[in-house]
């Protein structure tokens, strides 16, 4: 089944375990390191991608960047990360924000050394064209035998199909889990609607962000494995 993505929606939340103070009293310094760490690795991102975010409230108070022409949205904030990212629809782009979310990450960082990742939260939901709605019922007449997802890692657990095609993955190894839901689009241009729900606990085995994101790549690409009958 050949499966073509349109389009692709994501919200990303990360709680910092201790806030970025400096965000809050260095407002100028810390804009300008956001633009050196980011345009470092992307020099095409101009100083007029960042601005300051001002507030009365200590926790919201940050730095914004703004790549894609408003398609990605990145919030810097004393008390979490916050990316928004919308109708992303090729491999180049998806790479692209996934690259940036680790920049993010590296900013934090460079900003407050001690800082470490708290509880995550990743939706995702993708619009997907498999070349009509008969194909999308022979995918739903498959989803509903499944009794569950083979996921690269042995150590998963805790695999329910909740009703089909809606399942609940968790791994109480390393303190992650996944809701996924399958449903008609309702969009012209595609046909399926596949919504990921990932959780982060605040003291679990993903605490880089380069963890969490290589758990996301893995159960996707065995998602789509499942679903699709991609390799």
């Amino acid at each position: 089944m050949k499966a073509e993505l349109r389009r692709l929606n994501a919200d990303y939340t990360c709680w910092m375990r201790s806030p970025i103070l400096a965000l809050a009293d260095r407002a100028p310094s810390a804009l300008a390191l956001a633009y050196q760490t980011f345009a470092s690795r992307y020099p095409d991102i101009t100083a007029s991608d960042f601005r300051v975010l001002s507030s009365d409230r200590l926790a919201d108070r940050g730095v914004q960047v703004t790549l894609l022409g408003g398609l990605i949205q990145i919030d810097i904030r004393v008390e979490q990360i916050y990316v928004r990212i919308r109708s992303l629809c090729v491999d180049q782009d998806i790479n692209f924000a996934k690259d940036v979310i680790v920049i993010a990450h590296d900013f934090a960082h460079k900003l407050d050394a001690a800082s470490e990742l708290g509880e995550g939260k990743l939706e995702i939901g993708t619009w997907t064209n498999l070349g009509g709605p008969a194909l999308v019922d022979r995918l739903f007449e498959k989803s509903a035998v499944q009794q569950g997802v083979l996921l690269p890692n042995p150590a998963i657990e805790g695999v329910k199909v909740l009703y089909p095609p809606c399942f609940r993955i968790l791994d109480t190894i390393n303190g992650w889990s996944i809701n996924v839901k399958v449903d008609y689009s309702v969009y012209p241009d595609s046909d399926v609607f596949v919504f990921q729900e990932y959780s982060f606990l605040r003291d679990g085995n993903t605490r880089d962000i380069e963890d969490r994101l290589r758990v996301v790549d893995e159960t996707t690409e065995s998602l789509g494995k499942w679903l699709f009958g991609e390799t």
